[in-house]
């Protein structure tokens, strides 16, 4: 993981060169450190080129971005019988959540089939498997 680490700066100045558009610092930040997360989170090899994965990042930057409809969620919540109201705000920050939990469900379930309980652990997900497995429970 070090090496990958080490090797990213250099690819983004050697892209950097050959690229023409004004240089935006956002969206390369975002994406070395989502980089560096997935790695430890999901093990090695795994970034944003994943689609499932970069769509993660995406529904948690655009959650993120929605301030309003959150700050409406928040005041909201102080009365519940308001979620029997026709409010659009509670749909547009639930659903993003909801797509979230199942790209986290299918990758796990996907890493619990293929998990190997005499391999060491690697990463968060290896522990994750290890845990379900050891104690059984249902996913």
């Amino acid at each position: 993981m070090k090496s990958e680490s080490q090797q990213r700066p250099r690819n983004c100045c050697s892209s950097r060169e050959q690229d023409e558009q004004p240089f935006d610092p956002a969206n390369f930040l975002t994406r070395s450190v989502a980089n560096v997360i997935c790695e430890v989170i999901f093990g090695e090899g795994s970034n944003t080129t994943n689609p499932d994965l970069d769509r993660l990042l995406q529904l948690n930057a655009d959650s993120a971005a929605n301030i309003a409809d959150l700050q409406l969620v928040t005041v909201l919540e102080f009365m519940p019988w308001a979620h029997y109201l026709p409010i659009k705000a509670y749909d547009r920050v639930i659903q993003p959540i909801v797509e979230i939990q199942d790209i986290i469900r299918k990758i796990l379930t996907q890493r619990q089939s293929n998990f190997e309980p005499a391999q060491p652990i690697q990463d968060y997900y290896n522990l994750v498997c290890f845990t379900l497995n050891c104690f059984k429970f249902p996913f």
